[in-house]
């Protein structure tokens, strides 16, 4: 739920260049039109840090804390403006 919205979730991720791509999609239903919001999310592939373990602990909770924190953020404030 979203400020009391029920959604679906699907995420879709890939890989390339020493990054990892995630799309997420939220879809949801409100009166008889359905909506969907994406976002789309570029993080560093950690594992090129590996040797190097202060990096790449940082860069582990910036993709596992920081930035899931910051859309959970975003996404709170979604809301519809007008009754269906």
């Amino acid at each position: 739920m979203i400020n009391s919205i029920p959604y679906c979730k699907q995420e879709f991720g890939g890989a390339g260049a020493g990054h990892v791509y995630t799309e997420r999609y939220y879809t949801m239903r409100y009166g008889n039109k359905c909506f969907a919001v994406k976002i789309t999310k570029q993080t560093v592939n950690c594992g090129v840090y590996l040797p190097e373990k202060d990096k790449y602990e940082s860069c582990d909770y910036e993709n596992k804390v920081t930035i899931p924190a910051t859309i959970g953020q975003i996404l709170s404030t979604f809301k519809f403006i007008e009754q269906p």
